[in-house]
């Protein structure tokens, strides 16, 4: 990457929001639906509450035909207009059958079809959103309302006399359906609806929002009604205590291990083993977003899954709860009958070293229970009963918890969570509402932890480092209140950072990591580069690949990382084993990528087996370019020709199409295309029924940016990047070889210059960034 500067030298001379806090949400049609409202500047914040047994207005319009020859208007109960809530959370919108009768012409035609074009809304009016900006959202999760049907979600705002001022609408689409190849419709995934406007028209005065269905009468029949629209309500419960309960904001507030690292939507498609042949949307319960869970494959026993940590203290009450599914497109499996995958929910009270105390789980999902249906996982009190558990002595947090567990072999399958719930039913006290965050910053920044927390009396704070309590002064300041703050931080104080809060009932206390990276470090987009965690989170693993650590042998060879303690190693289990981590990018800017890799002598490649470092820049799940490193593997005399018992380093610069086949020119920056989205950083061994592995370590994925140069006639400037050397070249003609000026220039992460001597005419003068 070149930044050319000719030059002469001479000779020396925001809206606010507010949100209905239990909004309602999915359409059998089947909707999770939120209101907010957010007033102008300047106004005040109104925090309403919308219960779905609040949605209880009514109305029926009647035409002689569709939208022409208004006959009536009037209040309708729900059991008259058919709407129904079977459930708290549960709304059923049927055709409308209580006005056809087969003697009566004005309702019913000589063939039994109904007469009348029926227009049904079923709403909630709320003026006090008069002024805000309304949004009203949800998912589409089914609808078998029939042609000549429709449904729709809608915000409307009326005048005093109730005439429209504003409105918006939008039909209420089912979730994406699918035919097969084997011609069987399939229903998938959900359709998401989204409405807002800002009810500021001159003379509003009411707002309502909800639903409108239209379509003929319908006859009445003693069969089971089969045209309905259902909205499953979606609570914003108050007491959940979970951050980002329906991973909407990806894994935000969650820690992942194993293969938990996973969140889809509607746009992903299942497994299928690995076909995309009939392989269906899948399906979401809530929002726009599942978790997703599968197993490592390591042929041994082996976890995966997610946890969030909630700070609590003895005496507090809870309870959990959450939805699961597994597709028989990609059912959780079994492996030669005993090897029973199995996954569950489980809640843990703990101390404060994370010593569990008490431990609650749901029943197991395994490959006998229901596909393709959202199941309800309600954690038990197997102790004393019922649904609801206390925190023991000694508590100072409880863990909300899915796990897969693969007890042996490589039976494969996956599981989609959903709307999570920890629910806080009675708060300890202290309590504390907002843990500490975990940062990362470079050296010299400025570090904050804030906590929040609640309690019967005056509330105490300590802050302490790695179990030391800190004091105000130098570089520290707030270590005796709710926000501390560390000024021009090193690396040396990296760690874990604690604070206790007290009242006179008690102490409780959270915890959050400083993580301190040099300038360079800072630079690499991957994220646990060298596996120091001593897990693999956030990459994801498949097949055959684990973490050694120095000392530890493959075969009776011991290892040392080429990175601090630890390496990946990938070995063959199955066809295709390794690592990869997806890491966002955008259209146009520039990358490289490498890793180091080691072939121990005791497990050499054979038989045609490839390993190789591989790059993929994708739109969402489509991978649209292709590079890979050279390929350790054997010659065609069965010789590996890469260095054995010794680190080297791959780049990954062989480029390919998105069909990882068409060549498409090697380079060593990487080019995002149109489209971009993401990066796939991938470990990959290629079993072809050969022998061997191969270690990983130092993976390295950076951004690399052209230089903007400045000149005088005495110096070149520019801003680096750290852990980046720039070779300056000059030319004094057009047409003449660039030669280089003098050695590279390593960036610092600041303003660099280069000194230039002046030769008494004008000279060119190109940077580029190595």
């Amino acid at each position: 990457m070149n930044a050319i500067q000719s030059i002469n030298t001479p000779a020396p001379n925001r809206s606010v929001f507010a949100r209905f806090l239990k909004p309602v949400a999915l359409l059998t049609l089947a909707l999770a639906a939120s209101v907010f409202g957010a007033r102008p500047a300047g106004a005040s914040v109104v925090t309403a509450l919308v219960d779905p047994n609040m949605i209880t207005n009514g109305f029926m319009n009647v035409f002689a035909a569709p939208n022409t020859g208004y006959q009536f208007g009037s209040s309708w109960a729900g059991k008259d207009l058919r709407a129904i809530y079977s459930d708290p959370s549960t709304l059923t919108l049927l055709t409308c059958t209580n006005v056809t009768d087969p003697t009566i012409s004005y309702w019913t035609n000589p063939d039994g079809s109904g007469a009348k074009w029926m227009d049904a809304s079923w709403y909630q009016q709320a003026d006090n959103l008069v002024g805000q900006s309304v949004t009203f959202s949800g998912n589409v999760v089914s609808n078998t309302l029939p042609a000549g049907y429709n449904c729709s979600a809608f915000i409307k705002v009326f005048n005093s006399s109730f005439s429209v001022v504003q409105s918006v609408s939008v039909p209420l689409t089912n979730g994406q359906t699918y035919l097969s190849a084997t011609g069987n419709l399939f229903v998938c995934g959900n359709s998401a609806f989204n409405l807002n406007l800002t009810a500021n028209a001159a003379g509003a005065a009411h707002v309502q929002y909800g639903f409108e269905t239209t379509g003929p009468n319908a006859a009445i029949t003693n069969n089971p009604d089969a045209y309905y629209a259902i909205i499953r309500t979606a609570f914003v419960d108050t007491t959940n205590a979970l951050v980002n309960p329906g991973f909407e904001s990806g894994l935000t507030g969650w820690t992942s291990y194993g293969n938990g690292n996973v969140t889809e939507t509607s746009a992903n498609r299942y497994y299928n083993g690995g076909s995309a042949v009939d392989s269906r949307p899948v399906s979401i319960y809530e929002g726009n977003t599942a978790q997703k869970t599968f197993p490592q494959f390591t042929g041994g026993a082996n976890y995966s899954g997610i946890f969030q940590d909630v700070p609590t203290g003895p005496g507090s009450v809870w309870s959990a709860d959450a939805k699961c599914l597994t597709s028989v497109q990609d059912q959780i499996g079994v492996w030669q009958t005993f090897g029973v995958n199995q996954y569950w929910i489980e809640v843990t009270f703990r101390d404060a070293s994370a010593n569990v105390l008490a431990t609650y789980q749901t029943p197991y999902i395994d490959y006998t229970s229901p596909t393709d249906t959202w199941i309800d996982m309600r954690v038990t009190n197997a102790i004393d009963g019922g649904y609801t558990f206390t925190a023991p002595a000694g508590t100072a947090f409880v863990r909300m918890q899915a796990v897969y567990y693969q007890p042996y072999g490589y039976a494969g399958g996956s599981i989609y969570a959903d709307a999570m719930v920890l629910d806080d039913l009675s708060p300890a006290d202290p309590s504390i509402l907002t843990l500490p965050a975990s940062v990362t910053k470079e050296v010299g920044d400025t570090a904050t932890f804030t906590v929040a927390a609640s309690g019967q009396s005056t509330i105490t704070y300590q802050w302490l480092t790695n179990g030391v309590p800190l004091v105000n002064g130098g570089f520290i300041s707030g270590a005796t209140s709710s926000t501390l703050t560390i000024q021009n931080v090193q690396k040396s104080q990296a760690g874990a950072y604690t604070v206790i809060v007290t009242d006179t009932a008690g102490s409780i206390s959270g915890s959050a990591t400083l993580t301190v990276l040099t300038c360079a470090e800072a630079q690499n987009l991957v994220g646990n580069p060298s596996f120091e965690s001593l897990s693999f989170s956030p990459w994801s693993t498949f097949n055959g690949c684990e973490i050694l650590t120095n000392g530890q042998t493959v075969l009776s060879e011991a290892i040392t990382a080429e990175d601090g303690i630890a390496a990946g190693h990938v070995y063959a289990a199955g066809q295709y084993n390794g690592a990869y981590q997806d890491i966002n990018a955008t259209a146009g800017k520039f990358y490289t990528a490498d890793a180091w890799f080691f072939c121990p002598a005791s497990d050499p490649i054979t038989d045609n087996n490839q390993i190789d470092l591989e790059f993929q820049f994708r739109n969402g799940g489509t991978v649209i370019a292709f590079y890979r490193s050279s390929i350790i593997m054997t010659n065609g005399d069965g010789v590996n020709p890469f260095p054995v018992d010794t680190w080297f380093n791959l780049q990954a610069t062989n480029g390919f199409a998105g069909d990882f086949v068409t060549p498409t020119g090697n380079s060593r920056y990487l080019k995002a295309p149109a489209g971009t989205t993401s990066i796939r950083f991938q470990v990959t061994m290629n079993n072809q029924g050969g022998a061997g592995s191969v270690l990983f370590d130092g993976m390295s994925l950076r951004e690399k940016q052209p230089a903007n140069v400045k000149a005088t006639a005495t110096q070149l400037s520019w801003t680096s990047t750290c852990d980046t050397s720039y070779q300056v070249w000059v030319k004094t003609n057009l047409n003449d070889a660039w030669t280089p000026s003098g050695a590279p220039v390593l960036g610092n992460g600041g303003l660099v210059t280069f000194p230039i001597t002046s030769s008494g005419t004008h000279q060119f003068y190109r940077v580029q960034t190595l």
